[in-house]
């Protein structure tokens, strides 16, 4: 599993079956996802792209994994996107600058 030492100020929590999760622990838990987005605006930024969307990256991702899957396990709450692209943006300095984020909402 990757570890980082990026931490957010106040994180994003999300329910997945009424338990809270916050987006920390969801990306502890399902490391796969950031390599995949890492690998995906890795390439997008090779292919030119200066701006991107993180949704559609996520988009991206569960295309092709449902192409991949016979099973519905791939649960992604849209609410981790700005966290992933402040992540990838922080943790990857090709990335820096690629995803447009705006300032934090109180408690998210």
């Amino acid at each position: 599993m990757t570890q980082h030492s990026f931490e957010f100020r106040s994180p994003s929590m999300s329910r997945f079956a009424g338990e809270k999760i916050t987006f920390m622990d969801y990306h502890r838990e399902h490391p796969w996802i950031y390599e995949s987005l890492r690998a995906l605006a890795l390439d997008a930024k090779a292919q030119g792209q200066t701006r991107i969307g993180m949704m559609g990256l996520i988009n991206q991702l569960r295309w092709s994994h449902a192409r991949g899957s016979t099973t519905d396990e791939f649960r992604f709450n849209n609410d981790y996107c700005p966290d992933y692209a402040r992540l990838l943006m922080a943790t990857v300095p090709e990335l820096a600058g690629l995803f447009e984020t705006r300032g934090r909402k109180h408690g998210k």
